[in-house]
């Protein structure tokens, strides 16, 4: 379900793979750590977080039902309920809701195929050929423009089904990916217990973060920046750095130099081109296309309150 109903000072299902994918990962595509703790610490001061889902949201939520339904029939398991307001648990740490809840009465044994896949991420080999199914089983539903890779991703429901998992205290969870709106992968997990801690320990440290408002060391330019210093005139000591000071002296005169380059070689070509569109060499078309403006009103600016913002790039001086 896309769309908050947790609590959104603590962490949930829907971002826990944010802080999993920068700590156990590669990273995350989209978000950072602290952009989710600044999202809870402004929750935390009153300030409202809800963003609009858009049409490709609200049109997830409407196939979910659909695909939950049609995935629990082709395994041959029961009924799902599918109801989100009110599968959601609350822990001191975390909030989590389910798109649906399998209540599998009777022992059922599942088979991998070519659609369905069955992963235990405790093994070295994680595919599995076959697992007996049975108790309460969370479903999680994610439709994406996405080609189907191998294994799902981190960051597309595998660590938010295992919080699933924890809330259910179920020992089987089952993802369902819809990709480009024409191919469907059914991924049944065993539930991993080393995803289990390491999701407690995460949460744990979210929890005090909040409380304390005390960010993560950033991951991205963006995340550096983005939190604009207490003390604007502090100082510290990058004796450790001298190396990595003078690499980046260097990577930017060579930016500069490649820069230049690149100018002096558009320049000569198009000095050649004159007024033509296309121009011909014996291995190259070069195209010098035009970008048509359509004509618009003149636009009145809205006052803006003064405010700072931590500049992206470093200002270096040589002190030898």
């Amino acid at each position: 379900m896309v769309g908050k109903f947790s609590d959104e000072t603590k962490m949930s299902g829907s971002r826990i793979g944010t802080l999993y994918c920068w700590k156990y990962g590669d990273g995350h595509p989209y978000q950072t750590p602290n952009d989710e703790l600044r999202r809870s610490i402004a929750a935390k001061h009153g300030e409202s977080t809800l963003t609009d889902i858009g049409e490709p949201g609200a049109v997830g939520n409407l196939l979910e039902s659909v695909l939950i339904e049609d995935t629990a029939k082709r395994l041959g398991l029961e009924k799902p309920c599918i109801d989100a307001m009110t599968l959601v648990e609350r822990t001191p740490y975390y909030e989590v809701s389910m798109d649906g809840m399998i209540p599998q009465n009777t022992p059922r044994t599942v088979f991998a195929s070519e659609y369905v896949q069955i992963l235990d991420l405790d093994q070295a080999s994680p595919q599995l050929d076959q697992i007996t199914l049975q108790y309460l089983i969370p479903v999680e539903c994610k439709c994406t423009s996405a080609f189907a890779d191998d294994m799902p991703p981190l960051h597309r429901g595998p660590i938010q089904l295992h919080m699933q998992m924890m809330a259910a205290n179920a020992e089987f969870g089952i993802l369902v990916s819809l990709h480009r709106s024409i191919e469907r992968r059914i991924t049944i997990y065993k539930r991993s217990e080393t995803i289990c801690k390491r999701i407690t320990e995460l949460c744990q440290d979210f929890a005090d973060r909040v409380q304390t408002e005390r960010f993560y060391p950033p991951v991205t330019i963006e995340d550096a920046s983005a939190n604009v210093p207490r003390d604007p005139d502090a100082e510290c000591d990058l004796d450790d750095l001298d190396d990595e000071i003078e690499r980046l002296e260097g990577l930017r005169r060579d930016r500069d130099a490649v820069s230049e380059s690149i100018e002096e070689c558009e320049l000569a070509i198009m000095k050649k081109m004159g007024d033509a569109s296309t121009g011909y060499s014996t291995r190259y078309q070069v195209d010098w296309p035009i970008r048509n403006y359509k004509a618009q009103p003149e636009k009145v600016v809205e006052a803006k309150p003064a405010r700072q913002v931590r500049l992206k790039s470093l200002k270096i001086k040589n002190r030898i």
